[in-house]
């Protein structure tokens, strides 16, 4: 929750070209997921063919969908198609997101930089020089570190929410069977990296 509250406020922070921005990059999330869910079709399309030795397929999603009559050769090299395309979109978005996150620390740096300048004399001796320093470098870049992983954690947060309905969709006693197998591990894993990852953080 407070990692949403401080996502918030750094949004609410910035210039109104770099809020377009962002909502850019909200909008690359969305589509980094549709691609990362049609690779992951095509890892499956493909492993399923070939162990059926070529022979046609019955795709339990095609038939709740009622779609007849589907050549899944010509499928699978059309799903492939995609995992490539599917690729340089993703080259393309970090790029993008990389480069944005540059953005944002040369915004607040120089924000930072121009409010220090700004301000009286007597003002600014009550500070020593390294804290001015240590702003306008340092914790500018977790500022945008932050974000950046922020952006990462979305889409993947994304994908696997997609998958859970997929799979929920298609076979909801198997999903259920899975979250209540794979919850306890999960409540273990936080327990003991939650101390771990705080103590880090102080550092």
């Amino acid at each position: 929750m407070n990692n949403i509250k401080t996502f918030l406020n750094l949004r609410n922070n910035l210039s109104k070209k770099l809020k377009l921005q962002l909502n850019v990059s909200l909008l690359f999330i969305v589509i980094s997921t549709i691609a990362e869910l049609l690779s992951i079709s095509a890892i499956i399309a493909s492993v399923t063919f070939f162990l059926n030795d070529g022979k046609n397929l019955e795709i339990s999603l095609l038939d709740k969908l009622n779609i007849q009559n589907v050549n899944v050769y010509y499928l699978i090299l059309f799903v492939f198609f995609v995992y490539l395309l599917k690729t340089i979109v993703l080259l393309f978005i970090a790029n993008y997101q990389a480069k944005f996150t540059t953005k944002i620390a040369y915004y607040f740096s120089s924000r930072l930089f121009n409010k220090y300048t700004n301000l009286k004399f007597y003002d600014f001796i009550k500070e020593k020089t390294s804290t001015y320093i240590r702003n306008i470098t340092t914790d500018v870049v977790k500022i945008a570190s932050f974000l950046y992983h922020s952006l990462f954690l979305l889409n993947e947060v994304f994908v696997i929410g997609i998958l859970c309905m997929l799979i929920f969709f298609l076979d909801p006693i198997t999903f259920i069977f899975l979250i209540l197998s794979i919850s306890p591990l999960i409540f273990i894993y936080i327990k003991k990296t939650k101390k771990l990852i705080y103590d880090i953080g102080k550092e």
